[in-house]
């Protein structure tokens, strides 16, 4: 069967169609179909853990939350706050801080360094702050800046430094 011109510019714009519907439907499936993790829910600060709430009335006094979210992942629950002066941090179940994210311009106040890591920064990187500190199973992560806050697009250096207070791996970036 010979199909003519026009026959098989419509039979081209329909397989086309087609092949573009079945990737959407599948994008769709993969974004929507997360069994792992439920929805995260806003709570207010009174939710918190009450270390959680120790923590940000004593390093961030007077410093009111924009967005605080529970977030339960299979048998996970962490806490996802915002303050208004732009600082993210991530608190597990028990209200211990997993990570501290400073904004742009800004760097995460000292006296909330473990003492091995603000130990390490004195002695070896006295000029530079923190932009972001995660906790690991083994020490900490930490992002630095070596100008007074988080400067998009600046180089800095990423550290990794184990519970003794040792400098485990060390990288550049671009924060």
């Amino acid at each position: 069967m010979l199909l003519k011109n026009t026959d098989m510019n419509k039979y081209s714009k329909i397989l086309f169609l087609a092949i573009i519907s079945l990737m959407t439907m599948g994008l769709y499936g993969a974004c929507s179909n997360d069994n792992e993790r439920e929805p995260e829910y806003a709570i207010q600060i009174e939710d918190l853990p009450s270390a959680a709430q120790n923590f940000l009335s004593k390093y961030f006094p007077g410093v009111a939350a924009s967005k605080i979210e529970e977030e339960k992942a299979t048998d996970i629950i962490v806490y996802e706050v915002e303050l208004e002066n732009g600082f993210e941090i991530v608190f597990n179940s028990e209200g211990e801080w997993q990570q501290i994210d400073a904004p742009d311009y800004q760097t995460v106040p000292k006296e909330v360094l473990p003492q091995p890591v603000a130990q390490v920064l004195s002695e070896q990187y006295p000029n530079y702050g923190v932009i972001e500190i995660n906790t690991t199973g083994e020490g900490w992560k930490v992002e630095l800046s070596n100008s007074s806050g988080h400067v998009p697009g600046e180089s800095g250096i990423d550290l990794w430094i184990n519970m003794s207070g040792e400098i485990t791996q060390t990288s550049q970036n671009n924060v």
